[in-house]
Parts: C-alpha cells; sequence; structure tokens
C-alpha cells in the first residue's frame, strides 16, 4: 500500500467516523430531548468536560512537622486559608492618606440627564457607519437606517 492510497483510505476513515458521531449523538439527543438533565450530561461529554479532581494530598508540611492523618491536613488548610487576610493585612503599613486626596474637583460635579428626541436620535442612527456587523442587539445599522427614512 502506498502511502497515496493510506492518506486517501485514512482520510475516508476519519470523514466517515465523524458522521458516524455525528448520527449518533443526533439520535441521543432526540431520545433526551425532554430530559433536561440527560440532555446536560450529553453536552457535556460532546465537548469532553470531564470531572477531574486534584488528588487530596497525602501530606502536609506544618510548622516543621509532616502531618499525614487526613482530617489534621483538613484542618491545617483551614487554618492556613482562614488566617491569610489577616497575615497579610497586618503587613500593609498604615496610611495616614485619606481617598479624597486622589480626586480631582472633576469628580464633584453632578450628571445631568436631558430628555432626548426622536429627531435626535434619528440624526444618531443616521451618522452611524453601515457595517455588515449586527450591533449587540442583533440589529444591523443599515437596516436601522431603511426603517429610519
Amino acid at each position: 500500500m502506498t502511502e497515496l492510497h493510506y492518506k486517501s483510505y485514512r482520510n475516508k476513515l476519519t470523514h466517515f467516523i465523524k458522521i458516524a458521531k455525528h448520527h449518533y449523538y443526533d439520535q441521543r439527543f432526540a431520545s433526551a430531548k425532554n430530559d433536561l438533565n440527560e440532555t446536560w450530561k450529553l453536552i457535556n461529554e460532546v465537548i469532553y468536560k470531564r470531572k477531574c479532581r486534584p488528588p487530596f494530598p497525602s501530606s502536609l508540611r506544618s510548622d516543621g512537622s509532616v502531618i499525614t492523618d487526613p482530617a489534621e491536613i483538613a484542618n491545617g488548610f483551614c487554618n492556613y486559608f482562614t488566617n491569610v487576610r489577616p497575615k497579610l493585612t497586618a503587613k500593609i503599613p498604615p496610611g495616614n492618606t485619606s481617598f479624597n486626596s486622589f480626586l480631582n474637583d472633576q469628580a464633584y460635579e453632578s450628571l445631568v440627564f436631558k430628555p432626548t428626541t426622536v429627531e435626535e436620535l434619528n440624526d444618531i442612527c443616521m451618522s452611524m457607519k453601515s457595517g455588515t456587523a449586527p450591533g449587540y442587539d442583533d440589529i444591523l445599522c443599515t437596516l436601522s437606517k431603511i426603517l429610519l427614512k
């Protein structure tokens, strides 16, 4: 068998395997169409979402000693993560600066909303660039312009 024959056979086999998978999952989804839980299991199976947890450590070094009892290991993790914030907070030097000193005068101005008119909205829509991509609302800009005319 030549390399060309091999590649041709391999490509056909890959194609048929993809078709078979497609039909297989079509049938499975069709049979589970009224069962939401089963549908999500199938979705996770298709996207290879596996539940794999990292192994629980068999030992933990704490204060120079090695702990092997699972309950003591769990307590060691609990103590560590409970005390992380207080230990880090103690390392931060206290500051005498108020947050107001970081704000400039513009922060004290108020924000005012004025009523808008239909003409103003039409002018804004007509001034938008007409691209091929829709906006966040899935409406094409060109469609908006046609409807406004």
